[in-house]
């Protein structure tokens, strides 16, 4: 892990492995780093979002068309998704429509047997 200092002056890690003890570091590092003041006072990034001096113009439109591109595919997987729930809805809606279907035919079957067994009964005692 090592902390690097970009033209700019914004400070940045680059964190060489994954691990949890790596990640620890780096929390820590970033904690103790200062943030410079964002009071728009700073002329070296200005309300850029990411640090653009000292990099081509190359690399910065590099890194555009990424965020560009991969916002477009999480924009994608979250119209996929609600897709997907909404498709769940639709079928668990059909499977509990003839749930209550078979319940109401098993309720009435249940009926149908109880007038029998009544009648049978009124038969049985004249």
């Amino acid at each position: 892990m090592q902390v690097t200092q970009p033209p700019c002056g914004r400070p940045s890690i680059a964190v060489m492995d994954s691990g949890p003890e790596s990640k620890a570091k780096a929390y820590k590092l970033s904690q103790e780093i200062e943030e410079p003041a964002t009071d728009g006072s700073s002329e070296e990034c200005g309300s850029h979002m990411v640090c653009t001096e000292g990099f081509s113009q190359e690399e910065v439109a590099a890194v555009t068309i990424q965020a560009y591109f991969r916002a477009h595919l999480a924009r994608r997987a979250y119209r996929a998704m609600k897709s997907l729930v909404r498709l769940q809805a639709v079928v668990r809606g059909m499977y509990v429509r003839r749930q209550a279907e078979v319940a109401i035919l098993c309720m009435q079957a249940l009926v149908r047997l109880q007038v029998r067994v009544r009648a049978r009964q009124l038969l049985n005692e004249l």
